[in-house]
């Protein structure tokens, strides 16, 4: 083997690390998708460890486009 037995758990634990990120990367993917947000700028954020995060809790407060005329035509 090329690693030793302290190696593999180093390595398993990057890899999971790198698989959270890849899942918290697609999910604001998923959610710029939905809300109608530029999917490639959220992905990419998504990616960026420490700051997928943030985003991702930004991206779920973020209400959906959409047309505010509607809103506009309400009268007061």
């Amino acid at each position: 083997m090329w690693f030793n037995s302290e190696g593999s758990e180093i390595t398993m634990f990057i890899v999971l690390l790198l698989l959270a990120n890849v899942l918290i990367a697609y999910y604001c993917y998923l959610n710029a998708k939905q809300k109608g947000y530029p999917v490639i700028t959220f992905a990419v954020l998504g990616l960026l460890p420490y700051l997928n995060l943030v985003v991702l809790v930004y991206l779920l407060f973020l209400p959906k486009q959409k047309n505010h005329s509607d809103i506009e035509k309400i009268p007061l």
